[in-house]
């Protein structure tokens, strides 16, 4: 009998709690036991009370609580306490189909695979309810599906149709690949699915995805970008960089490879110019001089071409936009 451990993550989501664990314990499976590890991260609403009242009914959920820590930190504990041959992961404020853990087993187990992705359907949550939101579903390309590949080459497939999805959720994998490999999300930054699941595409023998919208995604409409924020953004893209340049992809036999990892890792940092123009002139000085700290990471770590070209063409950038009035 087959175990399959799913990790959730909660922290203040009182509101949407009840529907992710709904899923979860009612997941339809035949010979496979699913071990729910609920992780509350320090949550002041009615979480914590949502949990224990579903812990305390259905065995197969364990509950741990821990001082606010992060998104990393929590699934981190999470991963510690797994015991299944299979590990995936769930949002809490998103949910599983009821299918989703007896077939993705069953197709993991049937090829062998390390790793395979599923995709999922895209949900818009304001203050009008819940509405479908097609445009934000995550779906692949037909001429993937069915077909195993090295997790390596996987990716660079992937990346190079920009069909890549860094979410951490839209994925099942043995846990063995996790543990063998020291495998674990890098804690105070956003944007750690970004750093994380390209090292487990990079370790996976057999890899592999179904089309099969799985995992059911929301998507709160509810953020303002300020400076702070984007400072915090600033930092996670640098923390994905340089994680990026240490992995063994960016230096894997395979140009195709390597140009993909090298490029994922550039094109996080090229994201943070979506927000340099709304920073006002303290706040530009400060991303400024933590590019260079990047620039000098960069050189100090030997990471070459395609880096130097992109690194200068995000400096000249930023200095354009620098010159412009803040918006």
């Amino acid at each position: 009998m087959k175990k399959v451990s799913i990790v959730v993550p909660i922290y203040n989501v009182e509101e949407y709690l009840e529907q992710c664990l709904d899923s979860l314990v009612g997941q339809n499976c035949e010979n496979i036991v699913i071990e729910i590890i609920l992780v509350n991260d320090g949550s002041t609403d009615q979480s914590l009370h949502i949990a224990q009242k579903y812990a305390k009914e259905y065995e197969q959920i364990r509950l741990v609580s821990q001082r606010n820590g992060g998104l990393s930190k929590a699934r981190n504990t999470g991963m510690k306490l797994a015991e299944g041959e299979y590990l995936c992961f769930v949002d809490s404020d998103d949910w599983l189909e009821t299918d989703t853990v007896q077939e993705m087993v069953s197709m993991m187990e049937a090829e062998d695979m390390d790793l395979c992705l599923f995709g999922a359907n895209g949900y818009l949550s304001d203050e009008n309810g819940l509405k479908r939101q097609p445009d934000e579903d995550y779906d692949y390309s037909p001429e993937y599906e069915g077909i195993l590949y090295p997790g390596k080459e996987l990716f660079g497939r992937l990346f190079a149709n920009r069909e890549f999805k860094a979410q951490a959720c839209m994925y099942m994998m043995k846990r063995e690949l996790v543990v063998r490999n020291k495998l674990r999300f890098k804690e105070g930054i956003i944007h750690e699915d970004e750093l994380f699941t390209p090292f487990v595409f990079y370790y996976a023998k057999r890899a592999g995805l179904t089309r099969k919208k799985f995992y059911n995604r929301r998507i709160r409409k509810n953020s303002i970008i300020t400076g702070s924020k984007v400072m915090e953004h600033m930092k996670g893209y640098g923390a994905v960089f340089l994680g990026l340049a240490k992995c063994p992809g960016c230096r894997d036999g395979s140009r195709k490879v390597a140009e993909s990892y090298l490029a994922l890792g550039m094109e996080n940092l090229q994201q943070c110019l979506n927000y340099y123009v709304r920073l006002n002139g303290e706040e530009r000085r400060a991303v400024r001089a933590f590019m260079k700290a990047v620039g000098e990471e960069k050189k100090r770590q030997g990471i070459s071409f395609p880096f130097h070209y992109y690194m200068y063409l995000l400096k000249e950038y930023m200095g354009k936009r620098g010159k412009r009035k803040c918006i």
